[in-house]
């Protein structure tokens, strides 16, 4: 072992130079320390929080070791969910189709006293001014409502978002058939049914397929069947594609929105959830009915012959491939 000659003993640290003595400590025990502290009971699921700072003249370091949080999905849905107590999946499937009649009952109504009863008179730009203002209003809520899912369970806000949610959709159908005054309960008659129909085969899934090709091939039969038959007894056009594009676009929607509520290998909510899951049913019934009325009429303006626009059925035409 060297040993420190006697003449050396009497020398200080100069003021300029930095103290190392600490820095030697925290490399040498520092780790241990902090492997101690984090491996204690008391700290569990947290690490460490520690500040070393070296007084230096020409330097400082500074260390710090902030807590972590270990936030699973099951604490972020009971931070948003209050502490009561959540609806069976019966139950949440009754308050789905529940809230979803209630809307469609009082759309109905709506919709019916404007088209029988009040009859306003608005011209072509006042219409236009009112229908984009309800467009963005009901696009901001929907996406709000939808996309943020504290929303949904904050009461009273959920209630009058989703019930502004349901009147801005309601007047914008009505104001996109003011003018003409042409949302007449044929209508009304058929988006309910395509809604029943659709959503009941939504209730089962060929074992063999998944839920999103059995819709594709439903889809697809449907409308060679549909094509078929509406050539074979000769159907006017002004009816033909507003069915058509009910088979394709709405009816499958309705489908997949079914899908979504009754399955539970696909169901996309929670059992508190049934709001978000009305307002994408309704949102379905109404963009059906409104989509039908206004295919409905740019057919018989633009595609509909003359001689078909007070029939349904059409007399068969002979045709030729060198008639011209």
């Amino acid at each position: 072992m060297t040993t420190i000659p006697s003449h050396m003993l009497g020398l200080t640290r100069s003021v300029s130079a930095p103290d190392f003595s600490q820095w030697y400590h925290y490399e040498t025990h520092g780790h241990e320390e902090e492997l101690e502290r984090s491996s204690s009971p008391s700290q569990e699921g947290l690490q460490v929080q520690k500040d070393i700072i070296f007084d230096s003249p020409r330097s400082s370091i500074v260390t710090s070791f902030q807590p972590r949080q270990q936030a699973t999905a099951e604490t972020q849905t009971h931070q948003l969910l209050p502490a009561i107590k959540s609806p069976s999946f019966l139950e949440f499937r009754s308050y789905v189709y529940l809230i979803t009649g209630i809307q469609v009952l009082l759309a109905v109504l709506q919709w019916l006293a404007t088209t029988y009863e009040w009859q306003p008179k608005y011209n072509l730009a006042e219409r236009s001014l009112f229908a984009i203002i309800l467009l963005l209003i009901w696009t901001n809520l929907s996406l709000g409502f939808l996309g943020f899912r504290r929303l949904q369970f904050k009461f009273p806000l959920n209630w009058i978002i989703f019930v502004c949610i349901f009147e801005s959709l309601t007047l914008l159908v009505m104001f996109l058939c003011i003018t003409e005054l042409d949302l007449t309960w044929p209508f009304m008659i058929v988006g309910i049914l395509v809604f029943v129909i659709y959503t009941a085969l939504g209730l089962w899934v060929p074992s063999i397929l998944s839920a999103d090709l059995w819709i594709l091939i439903f889809a697809s039969i449907s409308v060679l069947i549909g094509a078929i038959i509406a050539m074979c007894i000769g159907l006017a056009v002004r009816f033909y594609i507003p069915l058509t594009v009910c088979m394709i676009i709405f009816g499958p929607w309705a489908m997949y929105n079914s899908q979504n509520v009754n399955r539970v290998k696909r169901m996309g909510y929670c059992n508190r959830n049934y709001m978000a899951a009305a307002v994408k049913m309704y949102i379905n019934y109404a963009c059906t009915v409104g989509a039908t009325v206004l295919v409905y009429r740019i057919s018989v303006e633009s595609v509909e012959d003359e001689a078909c626009k007070n029939s349904v059925i059409c007399e068969k035409r002979s045709f030729h491939i060198f008639n011209i």
